[in-house]
């Protein structure tokens, strides 16, 4: 599924189990060339892109993301500098996420509606931001597989590089990993370091939204456990 689908899904609450949403984080030319091998399979993706760097070299290409778009690939904006979002002014922020989306619009002749948090950095003010903008989901990294309660607008993710094994891979295909309660960042506390003299340096913690999503397994379930079926009843970790 694209991630637009996949949110579709989940506003529905009828996510199918099995859903797998294969994205892109990156303008790298190469990227080009594994997206198009997916849409010659039949198989859905998303590619998220960071604007300021079309063009440049090694990076993908205006013309690139327009094919990208005429096979089927969605193609979603990841700000317009690349910066992380949760460190930013609200204007900056604005900034970012409109400027993005305006240009990949003038590419493909259709605006994104889906947004990758540029690094993963996202924060309440970010994500009401996203949604202000007319973006329809946006994916967060998180590091666990997504479930039927993830937030549209911070899907968690795994990250899939070259150094990782292929048994890990599969695993997730199968289902097998931790998943996350639904979360909204708290507003990053600053506090000065002495070390460093004037240095700010945020420190966040996660904040449970209010009637949340309570996982079938304890957010930091070790690797190697399923997933239950729906309607399969669970078992308290050993």
């Amino acid at each position: 599924m694209t991630v637009m689908d996949y949110c579709a899904a989940l506003r529905s609450a009828d996510a199918p189990p099995d859903a797998i949403v294969i994205t892109f984080d990156g303008d790298h030319a190469e990227t080009f060339v594994a997206a198009r091998e997916l849409a010659e399979r039949g198989l859905a993706a998303t590619v998220f892109v960071t604007t300021s760097r079309l063009g440049t070299p090694g990076m993908l290409s205006e013309g690139d993301v327009r094919r990208l778009h005429e096979m089927g690939v969605e193609i979603g904006a990841a700000g317009h500098s690349g910066r992380r979002l949760d460190g930013l002014q609200r204007s900056d922020v604005t900034a970012e996420i409109t400027l993005s989306r305006r240009r990949l619009a003038a590419i493909t002749g259709d605006e994104p509606r889906s947004f990758a948090y540029p690094r993963g950095g996202w924060d309440p003010t970010a994500r009401q931001l996203v949604i202000a903008a007319g973006y329809g989901g946006a994916c967060a990294i998180g590091q666990a597989l997504s479930h039927q309660g993830d937030d549209p607008f911070a899907i968690t993710r795994l990250t899939v590089d070259g150094g990782l094994a292929d048994h890990r891979v599969r695993a997730w295909l199968d289902g097998i990993g931790r998943t996350l309660p639904r979360t909204v960042p708290a507003r990053p506390r600053t506090r000065l370091v002495s070390s460093v003299l004037g240095a700010r340096v945020p420190a966040r913690a996660p904040a449970r939204l209010a009637g949340a999503y309570r996982p079938r397994f304890a957010p930091h379930i070790a690797e190697g456990t399923r997933l239950p079926a729906p309607g399969q009843p669970t078992l308290p970790p050993l």
